[in-house]
């Protein structure tokens, strides 16, 4: 297999990253889930994923990529004009970084050809959310029949509170109760997706716990966009915390989990690692990844590997049960076997560079 797709800055030849064990292990699968660590500011990480994705897509045939990213704002790929200024937006956060850039650009080209869909699994909407924050206060002072409740919708998402107009109990409320008084007789599937979404999110800030989590949320999405063409091979890109298949460390239950249970040995999980480097989100100043200790997953994994990167599952993942690693956040403890079908270990790491 080339390496024309590994972006890795610090990558020397010495260091053979090979990703034919992981392809050849998710070929078969329908569902394939590529994990990160859970503060998304790993730039080799974020390189790797996207040169099995391209494998996968290239030499395997999947079709779609569902991302950790705002589910609305992918409407606007459909709705307006698709151009690289709104297939950006919709990715948003730290899928925006240039180390991303080349792949970025690699995918415009496909699903402009037709040949790959994206879309979001996340109903958190972030401030590049342009489309969603236009288009969602206009549906629900349309579909509630309440203009005063697509003012509060769009007052929450342009974030515009203070001392006259407080996010307060009353606020959250407000915003839920709107969405909770939409009935979709009237509306297309689309904007039904987008209110039941919606609803989900103001359901969880009001504290209202029957709506469930946001990993409940996010899987329940995704199986959204499963259902509507079971027959495209889909990734998704989401952390490690979210594709698990077995509740953690945190004691939350995964959207991974969700989705192996209704999809069973149709979906795969691997999570993604890095031994030692510097980590930093969007915005934010690099720190150093926190110390591990000599009996951890990822040093087992690089002492096997002689430094390079390693990809362990089945029996290899199963003698790891147990060690401590940072693949949850922190350094944690679990049966790493029970909650993904293979870990990649790489061995160093930057954070990724973002220019806009």
């Amino acid at each position: 297999m080339g390496l024309a797709f590994l972006w890795v800055a610090f990558a020397q030849p010495a260091l053979a990253m090979d990703t034919d064990a992981v392809v050849s292990s998710l070929c078969d699968a329908d569902v394939v889930a590529l994990g990160e660590l859970p503060s998304h500011g790993e730039a080799a990480v974020q390189e790797m994923r996207a040169s099995i994705t391209h494998e996968l897509i290239e030499q395997c045939g999947f079709q779609r990529v569902l991302f950790e990213s705002a589910a609305i704002e992918f409407f606007s790929l459909e709705k307006d004009a698709m151009t690289r200024a709104n297939s950006d937006n919709a990715l948003g956060g730290f899928l925006s970084s240039d180390n991303l850039a080349p792949f970025r650009a690699w995918l415009f080209d496909k699903v402009t050809a037709g040949k790959v869909s994206v879309s979001g699994i996340d109903d958190q909407i972030g401030a590049s959310s342009q489309f969603s924050r236009t288009f969602l206060p206009a549906l629900i002072a349309r579909a509630s029949g309440q203009p005063e409740c697509g003012r509060a919708v769009e007052r929450n998402l342009f974030w515009r509170y203070g001392d006259a107009a407080p996010y307060d109990v009353s606020e959250q409320f407000l915003l839920f109760s709107c969405l909770a008084s939409i009935r979709g007789d009237t509306l297309s599937p689309e904007e039904s997706f987008a209110v039941e979404v919606l609803l989900r999110l103001y359901a969880r800030q009001a504290g209202i716990e029957a709506f469930g989590t946001r990993d409940a949320s996010m899987a329940t999405i995704a199986l959204w966009h499963l259902e509507k063409d079971r027959a495209l091979k889909t990734i998704i890109w989401s952390a490690n915390t979210h594709i698990a298949e077995a509740t953690g460390p945190s004691g939350i239950t995964p959207m991974g989990q969700r989705l192996a249970t209704e999809l069973g040995d149709h979906y795969r999980s691997v999570a993604f690692t890095v031994l030692d480097g510097e980590t930093a989100r969007m915005g934010a100043s690099p720190s150093a990844l926190e110390a591990l200790p000599p009996h951890s997953l990822e040093q087992g994994a690089a002492r096997d590997a002689s430094g390079a990167l390693s990809y362990i599952y089945d029996d290899r993942l199963r003698q790891q049960d147990g060690s401590p690693s940072r693949l949850m956040g922190g350094v944690k403890e679990a049966d790493w076997s029970r909650m993904f079908d293979g870990v990649v270990v790489l061995p160093e790491t930057c954070p990724p560079s973002y220019s806009r």
